[in-house]
């Protein structure tokens, strides 16, 4: 494999790892829990690489898949607690439009 493909995969695996390990600790059923882990893959790429970019680390380095991997940690936390919300926000809305 050439260096950008290597390094992709790098970047993807971390993620995942990082998706799959906070995973284990997300209360849902089975499609809340596989949107909250598609979110966190793609919140573990974006944040991870502009954290990763932000400080100069070197792309592909330990430290990069860290990076990576504790932003998808910290996604699936937060994609998981707003979707605990969305019913409170539904309700709430209900009752100012229905006026109940």
């Amino acid at each position: 494999m050439d260096d950008q493909t290597t390094l992709l995969v790098k970047i993807g695996g971390s993620a995942a790892f990082g998706a799959a390990v906070s995973l284990k600790f997300i209360p849902g059923n089975w499609w809340q829990r596989g949107l909250s882990f598609g979110a966190s893959l793609g919140i573990g790429c974006l944040v991870g690489g502009f954290v990763a970019e932000k400080y100069s680390v070197i792309p592909g380095s330990i430290t990069h898949m860290l990076a990576i991997a504790a932003a998808a940690v910290f996604g699936l936390s937060m994609v998981s607690n707003l979707m605990q919300q969305i019913p409170e926000w539904l309700a709430a809305a209900r009752r100012k439009f229905l006026g109940s």
